[in-house]
């Protein structure tokens, strides 16, 4: 596997396509949240109604808040894992890389994952990425990882896994060194023996030179 571009190099993602990505993903899992909520909170009217339990609003929230970062949890740590990459970061084109160009593995997903929370702080973490050389955000930094535009890096590793170029070899010199081609005399064609069986007869032919 090649190693990354070089420094500033486009292929890497910018901030507002990262952002969009990350907008798109806020939906997604929120999709999640409301249908896992949703199918929680049914199931307890329906046991209220049937046995008049009171359901406990504390413990409702609770579950939903533990299921909705552990639900987030595992969408992105095992997209980036799996794919290289989430919903939303899919719909943008781009990719979550490590050093040698593959994608990372769970945990180190589930570190990056994690580490985000410190880029959420006043969001300096993510506007890092608005200086860094390969815009890097803070977790990505942490992680060791990489956002790339996901074609145009394909791009880059294949040509860059393509075999070098073979060096020029000059061609041999028709004429010896020495000589000038005026002093090049070509060979004598070779002699064209021609049988006449039925005239019982043979002829050397020699063409002349220049034909």
């Amino acid at each position: 596997m090649p190693p990354l571009p070089p420094d500033r190099s486009p292929i890497y993602a910018g901030f507002w396509s990262r952002f969009a990505g990350w907008i798109i993903d806020l939906i997604v899992i929120y999709a999640i949240q409301f249908a896992i909520g949703f199918a929680f909170g049914l199931v307890l009217g329906l046991n209220a109604a049937f046995t008049g339990a009171r359901p406990d609003g504390e413990w409702f929230w609770w579950f939903l808040g533990i299921t909705s970062l552990v639900g987030a949890w595992i969408y992105r740590a095992a997209g980036q894992s799996a794919y290289g990459r989430t919903v939303g970061q899919r719909v943008m084109g781009l990719r979550v890389v490590t050093a040698d160009g593959g994608h990372p593995t769970f945990g180190r997903a589930t570190g990056r994952f994690f580490a985000s929370w410190l880029s959420i702080v006043l969001y300096l973490g993510y506007l890092s990425s608005l200086l860094h050389p390969r815009r890097n955000t803070l977790h990505d930094s942490i992680a060791g990882t990489h956002v790339v535009r996901g074609d145009e890096f394909d791009h880059w590793r294949a040509a860059a896994l393509l075999p070098p170029p073979a060096p020029f070899t000059p061609p041999r010199p028709a004429v010896r060194a020495g000589h000038s081609l005026s002093d090049w005399v070509p060979p004598a064609p070779p002699e064209v023996t021609v049988e006449a069986r039925d005239l019982g007869m043979s002829l050397a032919i020699r063409p002349r030179p220049g034909h």
